[in-house]
């Protein structure tokens, strides 16, 4: 009996120091080349990213100068043209509630949708129920006053597109005119 159990003994601590030894826990250099390995892999999506944005600002530059506009561009890419000013009325707050009739349109030229079929839109700047570049270009005008943005994708649907009848990081062509501002 007393040599069974020394059996038993042996038994448990030969599976303990296989079990020790067998740990998965990784060690420094792994972790370390792990995080290295990811931070390869975020700078390759980086340069990635850089490039389609490039190639879409290209794009839109290409656009807007086939078509003659004389687009300004704000820091976050938003390209605009007021082509129809009141130098009389109060400029767009945040807070706002704007009216607005528009077209808007892909690079292609393709229509996607006017407030022609849909009806004006209406909301309020700032809440967010728009794009972030419609907005963005809103708060640029006055009552009254005309425009053409040319939104790129990141300010518009992104990647995704609407689900609809917009395409997967789509650049947006909006021709809009202020028709109603209520101030906050």
């Amino acid at each position: 009996m007393f040599g069974n159990s020394h059996g038993i003994v042996f038994i448990v601590m030969l599976i303990s120091l296989l079990l020790v030894s067998c740990d998965n826990t990784p060690t420094y250099e792994a972790e370390k080349e792990n995080v290295s390995h990811e931070k390869k892999i975020k700078d390759i999506m980086r340069k990635v990213n850089r490039r389609l944005v490039v190639s879409e600002d290209d794009q839109i530059d290409s656009f807007a100068k086939r078509h003659r506009w004389n687009m300004q561009t704000t820091g976050d890419g938003l390209r605009y043209w007021i082509y129809k000013k009141n130098k009389n009325a109060q400029k767009i707050n945040e807070g706002d509630f704007v009216e607005i009739a528009y077209s808007l349109t892909l690079l292609t030229g393709d229509t996607i949708y006017t407030s022609s079929k849909k009806g004006l839109k209406s909301f309020v700047i700032g809440k967010r129920r728009e794009i972030r570049g419609l907005e963005e270009g809103i708060l640029l005008m006055k009552k009254d006053e005309q425009a053409k943005f040319i939104i790129p994708s990141h300010l518009a649907y992104g990647l995704p597109g609407d689900g609809d009848k917009i395409p997967k990081k789509a650049s947006l062509v909006f021709d809009v005119k202020i028709v109603r501002v209520n101030k906050k």
